[in-house]
């Protein structure tokens, strides 16, 4: 823990406890006074937190990791490996062996 980031583990902490409390608390509230659409807690600290991070700036300020640009889209296609495909057809003769009834246990 002494190589942990702190205000990380803050933030952990704090997420952790309001995961426990929605669900093992407020949800049953809800339920109970008829609100019958399920709150979705996880996606509630990832835009707290993406948010109080992006305006406090927890990236520079305190050296937080933080993912960056994730692209959108499917990804564009490529070719496959060439290199590597003398051993994925050696493995699937092998897998179609194994499956044979002539081979023993």
């Amino acid at each position: 823990v002494d190589r942990a980031n702190s205000v990380t583990l803050i933030i952990s902490a704090f997420a952790i406890v309001f995961l426990h409390c929605g669900k093992e608390y407020l949800s049953p509230f809800l339920e109970k006074k008829g609100w019958m659409i399920p709150v979705p807690y996880e996606l509630i600290v990832i835009i707290i937190s993406t948010a109080v991070s992006a305006i406090f700036d927890f990236q520079h300020k305190f050296n937080v990791p933080v993912v960056g640009f994730i692209p959108t889209g499917p990804p564009i296609p490529a070719l496959t490996v060439v290199a590597i495909l003398p051993d994925c057809i050696l493995q699937s003769l092998e897998w179609l062996w194994s499956l044979s009834p002539y081979t023993s246990p």
